[in-house]
């Protein structure tokens, strides 16, 4: 008893130095109050859910007196913000990982009504699509052609979408020009996208119409998506009681619901999840212990109106559960099976012939020669479905990869789950076709429900704490990733290849700098590289010895148990090295301003050189970082000739030092000696940090800056 006591009485005092360290690295890199409060929030959450202060061993504060590193070498305030948010969700996640005792969850809706699930679903998507309005993300991709589709149906009551592409009828919801996605037949521009997606949308069009902008169009159509997957929220719930009878599995529906990809898939009109929403019902209908074969059949009916890759899937589908009937000699059943989709078949094919011209929904789209493809592109797209840093679920959640390990235990109807999903995966690698400008993950997003059914069936069949170890981390990161995505949506958001030679992904770039690059750490499929990226396999390998590992056992995983705190304080020091030591800075040639005297590099947008007055044209409301050259800057000196027409804010930085300050005056001139600012090491050059934030204004949304170094 002394000795634990003893022990409280350290513990407490490492605590009060931890969070002393933080506080006064906060303080001195000027996070800002709404930082020190969110950051406050974490630790008291994180707090009162693991108990962290009766750790024995490990605990996050011990680990919070190392928060005087973030102090080094960092360009910016903001760069600084993000060094601090990354290096406490690290500790987190080690200490997560590490710990045994938390708070239980007790929640469960196994017993709730349909109507509730479904509104914990559509309330937790609206908050998405709330994110996504304010970070300013539009309808992109093929979105708004599947809205123009139902606006032809409802304002002209046909499928024609000549007048709304000559008279851009799509502004109403999609103020900037698109390219089309149709097809010329008989003189009709008829679109090459299945309309499931259309029709669904048709009362809330109708609805669009009638409340006549109240909510902005780019929230509206999220919402419309919140509430149309949804449904598959819902009937994934009922999936997994399905599967894991007598388990509760509210917080395994709420995990993944709530993650990447199928958080942010769900508020985007696509067709993979209403598609797999009728598969899953399908599923329950037919295999639950009161059969529904009628609504199973009306289901599996519907969804070839959304997509021709669907179908391997549906046949698959279809032929167990037409075996599984015939088993039962029921008649009735039989009918009750096959009258829904001997209807649809009938219809679609009506609706094929009339509009283009020939039975096979496959004569929509635009002809290719899939079978010219080389077998080694489509071997590429298929590993690029799983481990690609751009596309791929390797990074951008990694919790996806214990379905891999989840069949040393069967899970009820295991192999038509696999059937399923192969026959899926592997028919749209044949094609290596991908959808533009979607969220990365796309591919799998129509078979997500069965990875899930996978991985929690190995959840439950791991008793052993080495291997929660391993769990809870991959699951960390997993959050971790999510937060950034949130913090900054255009990461999921990626050109497909054809427009782009970019094999890195966009959030291993923002973590990434000039003086680290992350990217070459993680797999790259998609692209022809010019070189071998070595990562590619070097994963592969990892994956195969460790899936070898598991399930021969050729040794045990029981040192990780022995040697667990050693463990996470290398993966935490390693990885605060990787995340939080060097500046977020990348010095692009393409980027660079220089003159004989002087020599910049502009990393932001809107910050755009007139070389005919020799003036910069800045937008106002936005912050930009400079990286002045120190060596090619040779008066050692820069001058900022400020022309501001409604005299709005102007501040300029060096890192955490306020330099200027102004709105008074409509010109400026502002002054410095290079040798008395803050200097950065970016990759052996030495470069200093100028950033420049300015006021939000409509009315005149520009200002104009001269850079030189004489007066």
């Amino acid at each position: 008893m002394h000795k634990l006591n003893s022990f409280l009485n350290q513990n407490k005092i490492i605590t009060i130095i931890g969070l002393i360290s933080l506080i006064s690295t906060s303080y001195f890199g000027k996070v800002g109050l709404f930082l020190f409060i969110l950051c406050s929030l974490i630790i008291i959450i994180f707090e009162y859910i693991f108990l962290f202060q009766r750790n024995k061993k490990f605990s996050p504060y011990i680990l919070f007196i190392f928060s005087p590193i973030l102090l080094i070498n960092y360009s910016s305030i903001t760069d600084f913000k993000i060094r601090l948010l990354c290096f406490l969700f690290l500790i987190y996640i080690i200490n997560i990982a590490y710990t045994k005792g938390s708070k239980k969850f007790k929640l469960s809706l196994i017993n709730s009504k349909p109507i509730t699930i479904f509104l914990i679903s559509f309330i937790l998507f609206s908050l998405s699509s709330f994110i996504l309005y304010f970070q300013d993300i539009h309808l992109s991709g093929d979105e708004p052609h599947f809205i123009m589709i139902t606006q032809s149906i409802i304002e002209d009551g046909d499928f024609d979408l000549k007048n709304n592409i000559n008279n851009k009828t799509y502004f109403k919801y999609l103020p900037v020009n698109i390219q089309t996605h149709t097809i010329n037949h008989k003189g009709k521009h008829l679109s090459y996208h299945m309309p499931g997606v259309s029709f669904l949308l048709i009362p809330f069009y109708f609805l669009f119409n009638l409340i006549g902008g109240i909510i902005p169009p780019q929230l509206y159509f999220r919402l419309a998506a919140s509430i149309i997957n949804a449904f598959f929220a819902l009937s994934l719930f009922y999936l997994l009681k399905l599967e894991f009878p007598g388990k509760n599995i509210t917080a395994f529906w709420l995990l993944f619901i709530s993650i990447f990809p199928l958080i942010f898939h769900s508020i985007h009109l696509y067709p993979e999840l209403p598609a797999a929403t009728l598969m899953i019902s399908a599923f329950v209908f037919a295999f639950s212990n009161k059969r529904k074969y009628l609504l199973s059949g009306l289901s599996l009916s519907l969804i070839p109106w959304f997509h021709v890759k669907y179908y391997p899937a549906l046949i698959v589908i279809g032929v167990v559960i037409l075996f599984k009937i015939l088993k039962e000699k029921n008649i009735k059943h039989f009918i009750h099976f096959f009258i829904f989709p001997a209807l649809s078949f009938i219809l679609l094919t009506i609706y094929c012939k009339t509009l283009y011209g020939s039975f096979n929904p496959a004569n929509i789209f635009p002809k290719q020669n899939y079978f010219a493809i080389p077998i080694s592109i489509r071997i590429r797209a298929l590993l690029a479905y799983f481990f690609d840093q751009r596309d791929g679920l390797l990074f951008y959640t990694p919790i996806f990869f214990f379905t891999f390990f989840s069949f040393k235990k069967r899970v009820k109807n295991q192999n038509i789950l696999i059937w399923i999903s192969l026959s899926y995966i592997l028919f749209h690698a044949f094609t290596t076709v991908r959808g533009a400008y979607a969220p990365a993950g796309r591919p799998l997003i129509f078979v997500s429900w069965i990875f899930i059914v996978f991985i929690i069936n190995y959840i439950y069949s791991i008793p052993k704490e080495n291997s929660k170890y391993i769990l809870k981390m991959i699951t960390g990161f997993t959050i971790f990733i999510l937060i950034w995505l949130f913090y900054y949506p255009l990461f999921v958001y990626q050109p497909v290849f054809s427009y782009t030679t970019q094999g890195s992904s966009s959030i291993l770039n923002f973590f990434s700098s000039d003086s680290i690059n992350l990217s070459i750490l993680f797999p790259s499929f998609l692209n022809s590289p010019k070189h071998i990226h070595i990562a590619n396999y070097i994963w592969i390998i990892l994956i195969t010895m460790s899936l070898l590992i598991f399930y021969l056992k050729p040794f045990k995983l029981s040192f990780i148990k022995r040697k667990k705190q050693v463990i996470s304080l290398i993966l935490f020091f390693t990885l605060t090295y990787m995340f939080c030591f060097y500046p977020r800075v990348h010095l692009i040639n393409k980027n660079k301003y220089s003159d004989k005297n002087i020599s910049f590099f502009n990393n932001s947008k809107n910050f755009v050189y007139i070389k005919e007055r020799k003036i910069f044209r800045v937008k106002n409301g936005n912050k930009y970082d400079l990286f002045f050259d120190l060596k090619k800057n040779k008066n050692n000196k820069i001058i900022f000739n400020i022309t501001n027409p409604e005299k709005v804010a102007v501040v300029i930085r060096n890192g955490k030092t306020l330099l200027f300050n102004t709105k008074k005056h409509k010109r400026n001139i502002f002054s410095t000696e290079l040798s008395e600012l803050k200097k950065l090491t970016v990759n052996n050059k030495t470069v200093i940090h100028i950033g420049v934030e300015t006021e939000a204004l409509k009315s005149n949304p520009f200002l104009f800056l001269k850079i030189n170094s004489n007066l």
